[in-house]
C-alpha cells in the first residue's frame, strides 16, 4: 500500500568521498504533493550547525597535523643534505642536491613575487597592501645593507 503513495525516489551522488563524513541525499516524491521535506526545529538546526562546526574543526586539525608532519620530514631531509654537503667536499651528490634546492627556492620566490605584483597591478586591494609592504621591507633591507657596507 505504501508503494501507491510514492511517485518516485531520487538518490543523489554521495559527497565526502570514502570517509566517515560521507553524505548522500535521498528525495522521496509522493503522489499529489511532490517532494515533501519536514521543517527542522530550532534545536535540530543548532545541533546540525554544531556538528558541522565540529567536523570542520576535526578536518582542520587533521590537515594541521599532516602539514606539520610533512614539514618536519622535509626539514629533516634538508638538514641531512646540508650536513652531508658541508661535511666533506667529496660528496658531490649532496652538494648538487643542495644547489638544486636553493635554485628551486629562488625560482619559487620570484614566481610568488611576480604573482603578487601582477595581482596588485590588476587592482586587487589586498594584493596592493601586501605588495607595498614587500617593497617597503626590500627598501629597508637594501638601505641597512648599504649603511653596513659604508660603515
Amino acid at each position: 500500500m505504501l508503494n501507491d503513495f510514492i511517485e518516485k525516489v531520487v538518490i543523489h551522488e554521495a559527497e565526502g568521498g570514502r570517509t566517515k563524513d560521507r553524505i548522500q541525499q535521498v528525495d522521496i516524491y509522493f503522489n499529489f504533493i511532490g517532494n515533501f521535506v519536514l521543517p527542522l526545529s530550532e534545536d535540530e538546526v543548532e545541533a546540525l550547525q554544531s556538528e558541522e562546526a565540529r567536523r570542520a574543526e576535526e578536518i582542520a586539525e587533521r590537515k594541521r597535523k599532516s602539514s606539520k608532519k610533512s614539514t618536519q620530514k622535509r626539514n629533516q631531509k634538508r638538514a641531512e643534505i646540508k650536513a652531508k654537503a658541508e661535511a666533506g667536499a667529496g660528496d658531490q651528490e649532496a652538494q648538487s642536491q643542495l644547489a638544486e634546492r636553493k635554485q628551486y627556492q629562488v625560482r619559487a620566490t620570484v614566481k610568488s613575487y611576480r604573482k603578487m605584483r601582477d595581482d596588485a597591478l590588476s587592482g586587487d586591494p589586498i594584493a596592493k597592501v601586501r605588495y607595498e609592504k614587500t617593497l617597503a621591507m626590500r627598501r629597508e633591507a637594501y638601505h641597512s645593507k648599504k649603511s653596513e657596507q659604508t660603515a
